[in-house]
């Protein structure tokens, strides 16, 4: 990206209430945090440190969700061949072509958007259940349908397993066919693989690109992955209210607790939203986000993107589980 490029990126994240919050606060309620300073951008460790100093936030009516708001406007998807190597080093075992997938890093625009601050939680899905939401064939894919009618499905797997179903712990066990499901009848859409990676690691205020939601050094604290040794899910958001764990727009839990499913086809990098990756009717592996609970760092990496596996549309066990996005 040029300087110049860099410096209106700047500009346009510097107080989101003067760019959006007049237009927002009128067509939506919305509860704004402000602080428009816009700071320096800041190099090497202090990148850990910087969030941004305005942050938006609405209730979708349908559920109760959260949702917090990422501008529009270009960010940086994927990992460099240092990144990569970085990676590598720290999984130890990984073949040597095992995160190739994040290849190549380059630049993608996006309009704004919303995304869910959490994932959806058994208590949230609990409401799509009772609504009818099985018996719904206008929100379900034709092949989920299929899929769902053939298999007698009416909830997710472990959903009666007191393990994964307490009301703040993420729905799990869900297929992507469920995920896209629920998204539409909360008046939402599953995020595509873009948009679940900007809000996840572009660090506005200094218009670059960081390893985890809240920063470039890794702290266990941060996310429940495999070096915290809970082996299981939490409630949503704990890791944002003790350690200071969020994405700089505000999302929680895009490290770890549950793997998350985006809109997207599982298609080689770059980027390109009309390419036919984002038909929610066409047949492939869709793309898994965040890593999990029984992940390692590697694989929580914001830019991480998890290999197709055959089945994936089926795939269910309990570290699947997703959040949903709303076009601005």
């Amino acid at each position: 990206m040029t300087g110049t490029g860099i410096e209106q990126k700047r500009r346009d994240v510097a107080c989101v209430l003067g760019t959006f919050g007049v237009r927002a606060l009128a067509a939506v309620g919305l509860s704004i945090l402000v602080g428009c300073a816009a700071p320096a951008a800041p190099t090497g460790t202090q990148l850990d440190q910087v969030r941004p100093t305005a942050l938006a936030t609405m209730t979708r009516p349908a559920d109760g969700a959260a949702m917090v708001y990422v501008p529009g406007g270009a960010f940086v998807m994927g990992s460099s061949d240092a990144e990569i190597r970085e990676a590598l080093a720290e999984c130890g075992n990984c073949p040597d072509d095992w995160f190739d997938a994040e290849k190549p890093q380059h630049e993608v625009d996006l309009p704004a958007y919303w995304i869910d601050k959490y994932e959806v939680t058994n208590g949230r899905y609990a409401q799509f259940i009772a609504a009818g939401g099985y018996d719904r064939r206008e929100y379900w894919t034709g092949a989920g349908w299929e899929w769902k009618t053939r298999e007698g499905r009416r909830q997710p797997s472990y959903w009666d397993q007191p393990a994964w179903n307490q009301p703040d712990q993420p729905a799990v066990g869900v297929v992507w066919f469920e995920a896209v499901a629920y998204c539409r009848w909360a008046g939402a859409h599953l995020p595509s693989e873009a948009q679940w990676e900007k809000a996840a690691s572009w660090d506005p205020p200094a218009a670059a690109k960081v390893k985890y939601p809240w920063g470039d050094a890794w702290d266990r604290q941060k996310a429940n992955t495999a070096e915290l040794g809970l082996r299981r899910t939490t409630a949503v958001g704990q890791f944002c209210r003790e350690a200071a764990g969020a994405s700089p727009y505000g999302a929680c839990d895009m490290a770890g607790n549950a793997w998350e499913w985006c809109s997207t086809l599982h298609r080689p990098l770059p980027y390109a939203a009309d390419d036919g990756r984002e038909d929610l009717e066409a047949k492939g592996t869709r793309t898994l986000r965040g890593g999990s609970w029984i992940n390692e760092r590697h694989e929580a990496r914001a830019a991480y993107r998890l290999p197709p596996f055959p089945g994936d549309f089926i795939l269910f066990d309990p570290t699947n589980g997703f959040r949903c996005a709303q076009d601005d």
